[in-house]
């Protein structure tokens, strides 16, 4: 059930030699189970810009929405949706930026976080390129997508937004437009500046057309967006 670190779409390398064989059962994958017995997913992409109007203004917004306390650290999160596919799309990893989040507990990546903060006021979590002295920056998770964290950007037209957990299994997946994903059905592609959101927070049907709506502006900052 790993993946040795090292995901890959063929030539995989063999759990013997990297996982079995020191006799040391030191990998493990966690599980959450709701209380209907389902597995999901306990941390989402909730909200996010991809039509951005204005240059490096696109973000995304995670949320933990498990009953306890998650730390980020060795999570990923970007536009590449198969690893070792391109040389331009980028795949970050939570680190040296690795917040925890208490439940119901929001955070933003954005692109810039410089921009982000003149966009709308305030400070952004991390952010994929280094432009804030305040604001961790994402690194570059080389084995999944070899584009630098800046390169993170969404194609106004359509995209996929992958967030992987810290063994590397897909979380979620957000795609809209023209953006494909097997067994996931994109929401429409965004208007200039829209802020598209899921509605209810925690509602992950792999229908991202039903999940996500645009977001009011003046509600941007409600339900935990800051936190």
């Amino acid at each position: 059930m790993g993946d040795c670190g090292d995901p890959r779409q063929a030539g995989f390398p063999n759990a013997w030699d990297c996982d079995l064989s020191d006799g040391v059962v030191d990998f493990f994958a966690d599980v959450f189970f709701a209380t209907n017995g389902e597995v999901y997913a306990p941390v989402l992409i909730t909200r996010y810009v991809a039509n951005a109007p204005l240059p490096n203004t696109e973000w995304v917004q995670l949320r933990n929405v498990a009953p306890v306390g998650l730390s980020l650290y060795r999570f990923k999160v970007s536009d590449e949706e198969q690893p070792d596919v391109s040389m331009i799309e980028t795949m970050a990893i939570f680190e040296p930026c690795a917040p925890g989040l208490a439940p119901g507990q929001t955070l933003v990546v954005a692109k810039e976080a410089s921009v982000y903060l003149t966009r709308y006021g305030t400070d952004a979590s991390c952010e994929f390129a280094s432009t804030s002295p305040e604001v961790q920056d994402m690194s570059r998770f080389v084995l999944w997508g070899s584009g630098p964290p800046g390169s993170f950007a969404l194609n106004n037209l359509g995209d996929q937004i992958l967030l992987l957990d810290r063994s590397n299994t897909i979380l979620d997946v957000v795609n809209y437009g023209t953006g494909a994903f097997v067994g996931v059905t994109p929401a429409p592609a965004p208007a200039a500046d829209q802020v598209f959101g899921r509605m209810p927070v925690a509602r992950d049907t792999d229908d991202n057309s039903a999940d996500f709506r645009v977001v009011a502006e003046d509600l941007l900052f409600a339900d935990g967006f800051e936190d």
